[in-house]
């Protein structure tokens, strides 16, 4: 059997070295899928992906089993007191390499390089989020001055750069590593969590979700995702006080950014809501998941 974390030659942050390059990978994981007795994907937007590939017609279907949360890091959700500023936090690492200064024939071999699906990685970086930052202060809404992202994460000097030419490094906290066990309380004790990713085509579905989401799901807070449409922002969606906005599109992550204000101001998001579909992404769910599914394999071969 086989575990895909991810349809790597379908990831848009795969870059082959040109176009056979690229056909090559896609054959090469094509024929892993045919010739695995079963298939566990990370995510229901990866097993779409197999399906289009690979169908398994008469044999074990693809599952899922997705990361998740552990129960012991997060017994119970609680309230979070209100402060005098809404304390945004991401727990992880902004990748600011596409705004990198490339030579001319840097940029040439670029172009030339083959991918599975057109990104735009600068949805990973902070430059959109701080520029609506930047537009709400300048627009005197309370948000612009009200508003703090505290980052626990390394950062390189492209994303420090960003925060330094955004004219909001003031708004901005970097943190460095943090321990798991304190990774774990600072996200619990959040006002909001920040969750970025790549941008898409119109029309496209992310393939993958960051291992993130399922902890800042435990936390019961509300997610301000930055996500293009798939499975991770389905699920932000069911919480009452997320708030969602394309990863590069500055003007709907004002619209996103001045929600979570509001509720933030008249006190609607103190308390930590889990969505009902949490529960279903606990480590221990998953792992029966995955013997169930086992289980249905070794049937499946023994007939």
């Amino acid at each position: 059997m086989r575990s895909l974390r991810d349809p790597w030659a379908l990831d848009g942050w795969m870059v082959h070295r040109h176009w056979l390059a690229f056909r090559r990978e896609l054959a090469q994981m094509r024929r892993a899928l045919a010739h695995a007795d079963g298939v566990v994907a990370n995510v229901p937007g990866a097993r779409t992906a197999f399906e289009r590939l690979a169908p398994r017609e008469g044999r074990t279907p693809y599952a899922v089993v997705t990361n998740g949360w552990e129960e012991l890091d997060f017994p119970k959700v609680e309230p979070v007191p209100r402060r005098d500023r809404l304390v945004m936090r991401m727990s992880g690492t902004f990748l600011s390499s596409d705004f990198a200064r490339l030579t001319p024939m840097r940029r040439i071999v670029r172009c030339l390089r083959a991918s599975g699906e057109h990104i735009d990685g600068r949805g990973r970086s902070p430059y959109f989020l701080l520029r609506a930052l930047r537009a709400l202060r300048n627009a005197g809404h309370p948000a612009g001055s009200e508003i703090v992202l505290e980052v626990a994460g390394q950062a390189d000097a492209l994303t420090l750069s960003l925060i330094e030419e955004s004219g909001m490094g003031d708004a901005v906290r970097m943190l460095g590593y943090l321990p798991h066990s304190e990774s774990v309380r600072f996200i619990r004790e959040a006002d909001a969590l920040v969750l970025p990713m790549h941008g898409l085509p119109r029309g496209g579905r992310a393939r993958m979700v960051p291992g993130k989401l399922y902890e800042y799901l435990a936390t019961g807070r509300p997610i301000l995702g930055l996500v293009p449409k798939g499975d991770a922002r389905d699920w932000i969606a069911e919480h009452p006080h997320s708030a969602i906005a394309e990863p590069c599109d500055e003007r709907a992550i004002v619209g996103a950014l001045a929600k979570l204000h509001g509720d933030w101001r008249v006190g609607a998001a103190a308390d930590s809501v889990r969505s009902p579909r949490t529960a279903e992404f606990t480590r221990r769910s998953q792992a029966a998941r995955l013997a169930a599914y086992l289980r249905c394999v070794l049937a499946d071969r023994s007939r």
